[in-house]
C-alpha cells in the first residue's frame, strides 16, 4: 500500500480535532439541555453538577430510554430490509491503493 498523496479534513491534526470536538459538543448538548430548553449555564455548573450526576449507576441508567431504543432498532431493521428488497444496480467504486474495487448497490 502506498502513502496517501493528500489528506482530507486537514490531515491527522484536523481529524483529531473533529473527533474530539464532536464528542465534546455531543456531551455538552446532552447534559446541558432538558425538556425545558437549552438555557446557557455557567461552565462550572455544567462540569460540576452535570458530570457529577453521571458518576453513579443511577445517573447512567437515566440516559436509557426503552421507547427510543425500540424505535431506533425498528428504523435500522427497516433500512436493512430496504437494502435487501429494493432493486438496484451493483457498481464498482474507485480503485483503491491495493488495486481492488469495492462493490456498491445503487438503489437511491
Amino acid at each position: 500500500m502506498g502513502k496517501a498523496d493528500e489528506y482530507e479534513f486537514f490531515g491527522p491534526i484536523g481529524t483529531f480535532f473533529i473527533s474530539i470536538s464532536v464528542a465534546y459538543f455531543s456531551y455538552f448538548f446532552s447534559l446541558g439541555c432538558s425538556e425545558a430548553g437549552c438555557t446557557p449555564r455557567p461552565l462550572n455548573e455544567f462540569f460540576g453538577e452535570g458530570l457529577l450526576k453521571y458518576s453513579t449507576l443511577a445517573g447512567w441508567q437515566s440516559l436509557w430510554d426503552t421507547e427510543a431504543a425500540i424505535v431506533y432498532a425498528l428504523w435500522y431493521l427497516f433500512c436493512v430490509v430496504c437494502w435487501i428488497v429494493l432493486p438496484g444496480k451493483w457498481i464498482e467504486g474507485v480503485k483503491l491503493r491495493d488495486d481492488k474495487r469495492l462493490k456498491y448497490k445503487i438503489n437511491g
